[in-house]
């Protein structure tokens, strides 16, 4: 020791010094060579979910123009006391301003097979033309896809605006399902189906 309580060079202290000192060089160089930060926050945002895959699903209702289609992605299961769900839809779809309250609608859940109905629906076609591709009946006046994974028929209970999109909470009144799952999902831009890893 030195006068005064002062550590030599070699001591103790000095030993557990250094060992911080590297440790914050360390964690330092670690946070560089990391994943970076995006510094476009909105663009990261939508690059981030399009790494989410989700089922494809095709919300129709009947207007007083016709039948309406679009594809969406941006759904879920609500609640299941009382059954109800959830999809967020772009306030600038034509199919949202006719999402009111107490609108009857329906969401089908597509199967891999039904890759050239989500891409007919998800085009520039007209809302007539989008029916084009698929077999769709009618149910309690809303139409639907014949041979849909599943298909639940709603009526809108609330609708929350955020932002550019709208929350459509639908109370499901009826439930048609088919064959065995195997839902088509989207996922980076591209379609795709499940593979079984567990086996």
């Amino acid at each position: 020791m030195r006068r005064g309580g002062e550590a030599s060079p070699g001591s103790a202290a000095d030993r557990s010094a250094n060992h911080m000192a590297l440790s914050e060089k360390s964690a330092s160089v670690s946070e560089k060579t990391g994943p970076q930060l995006e510094t476009n926050l909105a663009e990261s945002h939508r690059r981030a979910m399009r790494r989410l895959a989700a089922t494809v699903t095709i919300i129709t209702i009947k207007s007083e123009f016709g039948n309406l289609a679009m594809v969406a992605t941006a759904v879920s299961s609500l609640s299941l006391a009382p059954p109800s769900i959830l999809a967020c839809i772009n306030q600038a779809a034509s199919i949202y301003s006719h999402l009111q309250p107490e609108a009857r609608f329906a969401i089908n859940f597509l199967g891999a097979v039904h890759h050239g109905v989500a891409l007919q629906c998800a085009g520039a076609a007209s809302h007539q033309d989008r029916f084009a591709a698929g077999r769709w009946l009618s149910h309690d006046g809303v139409p639907y896809l014949a041979d849909a994974q599943a298909t639940l028929f709603s009526r809108v209970d609330k609708l929350i605006s955020y932002g550019s999109h709208g929350i459509v909470i639908g109370n499901v009144f009826d439930v048609l399902i088919s064959g065995d799952p195997d839902p088509l999902i989207y996922v980076n831009g591209i379609y795709g189906r499940v593979t079984n890893i567990d086996q």
